[in-house]
């Protein structure tokens, strides 16, 4: 399953995964891209959500780390 790490691209920009309804948190959320690719790309074509590879630091880095561990089981 592959996955993605997404941020709000700028402060008070609201961004819900829906693949589960949560609103992803300002310090960014792993989202799964299965059937929810193209809603993503749209988001940030659009400039409210910025997708990224690096590592991202505190809360958001614990829930990589998680969803990693999780995909390994």
């Amino acid at each position: 399953m592959k996955t993605a790490f997404v941020r709000p691209a700028r402060p008070g920009v609201l961004l819900r995964d829906p693949a589960t309804g949560e609103a992803i948190p300002p310090e960014g959320a792993l989202v799964t891209l299965s059937g929810t690719r193209a809603f993503w790309l749209r988001r940030v074509k659009d400039g409210d959500a910025e997708m990224g590879p690096e590592q991202p630091a505190g809360k958001a880095a614990a829930t990589l780390r998680q969803a990693a561990h999780e995909e390994e089981q």
